[in-house]
């Protein structure tokens, strides 16, 4: 409905002439599409399953690329969407390392802390968070962080 407001308000304000642009075009198919949806599942009588457009809604989404578009002209903006997008395989890297380090941990730990029978029993409990294989030595490590 709101779509449909929109594309009438622009028909209103610029006329025909609004067509020249391929986003009003498109923005005109998804309002017929979505008005031909409404009535067949209007007219549809009962429960006989008819053709769906529900599918063309999804086209929607393809009018955030008007955003993205616009933010172009936002120089800080667009500046800080880059900043963003280009630290992206920065942060998979550390994300790498950190887990590579606490694999390597978690394994020292699997093999080098075990219950000591001569040690107090607070220690053995805190060892045996160790013993629950290499998942649980993991979990552990991540809970000290």
């Amino acid at each position: 409905c709101i779509y449909m407001i929109e594309l009438l308000l622009r028909f209103y304000a610029f006329g025909c002439g609004v067509l020249r642009s391929s986003w009003v075009k498109f923005d005109t198919f998804l309002v017929v599409a979505d008005m031909f949806d409404l009535f067949l599942k209007l007219y549809s009588m009962d429960n006989v399953p008819l053709i769906s457009v529900d599918m063309l809604k999804m086209l929607r989404l393809i009018r955030l690329a008007r955003a993205v578009r616009l933010m172009v002209q936002f120089k800080v903006l667009w500046q800080f969407v880059q900043g963003v997008v280009n630290s992206c395989l920065t942060l998979v890297w550390t994300f790498v390392f950190l887990f590579m380090f606490m694999y390597l941990f978690a394994l020292c730990g699997m093999e080098l802390i075990r219950k000591d029978p001569t040690m107090p029993p607070e220690f053995d409990a805190a060892a045996a968070k160790f013993d629950d294989g290499l998942g649980g030595t993991l979990l552990s490590l991540i809970q000290l962080l």
